[in-house]
Order: C-alpha cells, then sequence, then structure tokens
C-alpha cells in the first residue's frame, strides 16, 4: 500500500539538470481525523508500524506542489522556487498505471505509487478542500531551513512549504519561514490552481482567496518591520482592501478598499506565465516604484533606513528587489503623507469658519485648503490602486499649490444693485 511520502517527485523543466517543480504526495488512510491525528504523511516512522484495517482505503489527502516562476533555478542557484501550493483533500490513492511490479521483491512484488509523468497533472487538477497558497518574497534570518548553496540564501530544497499558524492546515513542513513569506488562503473546494495578476500591489495572487498577510521583518536587522493584510472583501475571487500595520503600532496605519484594483487574469501554461512575470510584470513594477519614489523625494528628504538599504543591496533577484523597494516605498509614502497632512491641517486652521466674501486673503486660503484635501485624496486612490504615474502626477500638482503662479483663482462675487433683475 502507499504511505507517507509517495511520491516525492522533482522536475528538469528547462533541461538544465536542476529542479523548477516539485510536488509530495501525502498518503494516508482516507478516515484520517485531522482534528484528533497528527498526519501520519508527517511522519518518517508511521509507515514502519503494523498494517491495520483502515490502510486498505488508502487516499491523497495532501499534494505541496511548488514551482520557479522567473526561471532562475541553476546549477550556481538550485532550488529557486518562488511558490508552492498546499492542497488539503480526501482523494483515494486509485491512479491509473500506479502499481509498479519488482521482481525482486517479495510477494506481490508491486509497489503502488503515481507515475511519475502524471504527478504534475494530478497536482494542477486534485479536487482540494483547501488550498494555500505561499510566495517567498525574501530570505528569513530568524530560521535555518536546512538548506543554503548560496551565502546570502536560505531555502527549502522541498519546495515552498505552508504555515503552522492563522489558516492553521493539516499538513506542512518544518522549518517554516514565517518573516518575507506571503501568504493566501482559499477555504472552498477547487480543483484548478488559478492565478491572477493585481496592479494595486503589483503581485500575483490566487484567484478565490478570501485572505492573506505577509510578515516583513528581519530586512537588514533582525528586528521586525511590521505586516500587509489583504482581503477579498466583495468575495469576487480578487484582493481589493489592503492593511498596512507597523510592529509596536496597536492598529493599522493605513488601509485602502480599492474601486479598481486593475486585475488580470494569467495563463494556466507555466512556461508561458513565467515569460509574462519576467519580460512584462516584474520589469513595470519595479519602475513603477521608481518613478513614484522620484516624486516623493521631491517633496522633501525621505532618506532609506540603513537596514533597508543593506536588504535592498543584498537581494539577489528581481522578485526581491521589488520586495524590498515595496517595503521602502510604503515607508516614505507614510512619511510623505504624514507631511500632507499636517500641512492640510495648517491650511485649514488658517481661516475662520465665517463668510469670506469680503476677506480675499482668507477667502484664497480655505480655497487652497480645500484643493489641497481634493488632491490628497486624488493620492491617496490612485496610490491604492497601484496607479503609480497618476500618484507621481498627483504629487506635483500637491508641490505646485503653494505657488503664486499656481495658486487657486478666487471667484468673483458680483454686487447686486437694488431694482435690478
Amino acid at each position: 500500500m502507499p504511505i507517507s511520502e509517495c511520491p516525492f517527485a522533482f522536475y528538469d523543466t528547462d533541461g538544465d539538470r536542476q529542479s523548477e517543480a516539485v510536488v509530495r504526495v501525502s498518503a494516508v488512510p482516507l478516515d484520517f481525523d485531522p482534528q484528533t491525528e497528527l498526519d501520519p504523511g508527517n511522519s518518517l516512522f508511521d509507515y514502519t508500524t503494523p498494517f491495520t484495517e483502515r490502510m486498505r482505503a488508502m487516499g491523497a489527502v495532501n499534494v505541496r506542489y511548488s514551482r520557479d516562476l522567473d526561471g532562475l533555478s541553476s546549477p550556481d542557484r538550485p532550488l529557486h522556487y518562488d511558490l508552492g501550493f498546499n492542497l488539503i483533500g480526501r482523494l483515494p490513492y486509485r491512479f491509473e498505471g500506479m502499481a509498479r511490479e519488482n521482481p525482486l521483491r517479495r510477494p506481490p512484488r508491486v509497489t503502488n505509487v503515481i507515475p511519475y509523468d502524471k504527478l504534475i497533472e494530478v497536482a494542477e487538477t486534485y479536487p482540494a478542500e483547501q488550498t494555500g497558497f505561499s510566495w517567498r518574497e525574501y530570505w528569513d534570518d530568524a530560521v535555518s531551513l536546512g538548506w543554503e548553496p548560496c551565502p546570502n540564501e536560505d531555502r527549502r530544497w522541498e519546495g515552498v512549504f505552508w504555515t503552522w499558524s492563522r489558516r492553521y492546515m493539516h499538513n506542512t513542513g518544518g522549518p517554516v519561514q514565517n518573516w518575507n513569506m506571503r501568504r493566501e488562503f482559499l477555504p472552498t473546494p477547487s480543483t484548478k490552481r488559478e492565478l491572477y495578476y493585481c496592479r494595486a500591489d503589483h503581485r500575483i495572487h490566487l484567484k478565490g482567496a478570501t485572505d492573506g498577510w505577509t510578515r516583513v521583518g528581519h530586512l537588514g536587522n533582525t528586528e521586525p518591520w511590521g505586516e500587509f493584510r489583504f482581503f477579498d472583501t466583495d468575495r469576487d475571487g480578487h484582493f481589493d482592501r489592503w492593511e498596512t500595520h507597523l510592529a509596536g503600532r496597536p492598529g493599522p496605519v493605513r488601509v485602502s478598499t480599492v474601486r479598481d484594483p486593475g486585475i488580470r487574469e494569467l495563463p494556466a501554461d507555466w512556461d508561458e506565465l513565467g515569460k509574462l512575470y519576467t519580460d512584462e510584470l516584474l520589469p513595470e513594477a519595479l519602475q513603477a516604484n521608481a518613478t513614484l519614489r522620484a516624486a516623493m523625494q521631491k517633496l522633501g528628504d525621505f532618506p532609506v533606513p540603513d537596514n533597508l538599504a543593506k536588504a535592498l543591496a543584498a537581494a539577489t533577484c528581481d522578485s526581491e528587489r521589488l520586495y524590498v523597494q515595496d517595503v521602502i516605498r510604503e515607508s516614505q509614502y507614510l512619511a510623505v503623507r504624514a507631511k500632507l497632512q499636517e500641512q492640510s491641517a495648517e491650511l485649514f486652521a488658517g481661516f475662520p469658519p465665517a463668510d469670506l466674501r469680503r476677506k480675499p486673503d482668507e477667502l484664497k486660503t480655505s480655497i487652497l485648503a480645500w484643493t489641497h484635501a481634493r488632491r490628497m485624496a486624488d493620492l491617496d486612490t490612485a496610490y491604492a490602486e497601484g496607479r503609480y504615474a497618476d500618484a507621481a502626477r498627483v504629487l506635483g500638482e500637491i508641490a505646485k499649490l503653494g505657488s503664486e503662479n499656481d495658486a487657486p483663482p478666487i471667484p468673483l462675487v458680483p454686487r447686486l444693485r437694488l431694482g435690478t433683475h
């Protein structure tokens, strides 16, 4: 009977003799109860226990499936997996061609295992009751993952795993990376691994996921930075709400529920998706960050913290650079927004709430204050939706508001004479 890790398979998809895909199936009795038992598939020794009647009905109750999307797995940088699916279900372990005869074994001389050439198809069509999606954004200095072929990286040879916290799934593996790993959870049944791109955060996401998070920290130091959280509030299968939390603060410092997150459905073919990601999506996201950060610097000096500068310099690929850039951009945007909020408060304090028709200076200040507030609303909306070029343009408009040449006009108030129409 198949049991425990059956099979564990690696695939060289580009002919460089390195793994770009890995699948691991957990074979356990179908009546396994995750509420009262530990998953036998996570024990290296359960397959040595005596045979029991329940083992006559075995099932594939978990599939772990990881991919190298950016194509950087190579002899110089092996095991460069970017993303992983953790799939929970109850599929009977019966697959065409799984019986393999070995004349050197004792009778019946047969082992049962999903055929190697069918396993990726099984992973991509597995009837999952729940799905966990993980994306490795950057490494985590807080944990040793047991494999470090490169001096600045620490990766799992088995792929990208789920976590043991928040959204509990009975099968994952340890040690688990908690910092700088994006997690997304799909609580409903699915038979396809569907992904989409979201302009709002310039990220690839799991379609149907209802919630997710990224714990940000241990970037150039051993301190936590904070956390990004994301939610699908209208249950249309795409994230539309983002929260930014900073370490030591009791609540979110920025919340945005967006009207247009800029959703783009992605191809199912991995080669096509990898090319789209590396040739278009990733470079566009990096350029968008650069455009907005340059515009923010024109409003004042917003230096990059030393640890984030160190982490950015140590990044080994564009996806890691994007992640650190995102943390820097968010830090700077919070500082820019705080400065603009102070300016807004000063402008609104510059005139009394009274009839200003015959007070030109105070009338001008009130119009300026309201124009400034409207531009800030435009800025927040463009930023939240990932339209960074628009956000940069609005920042330029805000910067001009205080100048004489760009001051808002004072409307003329016509004089009315008695006895006229």
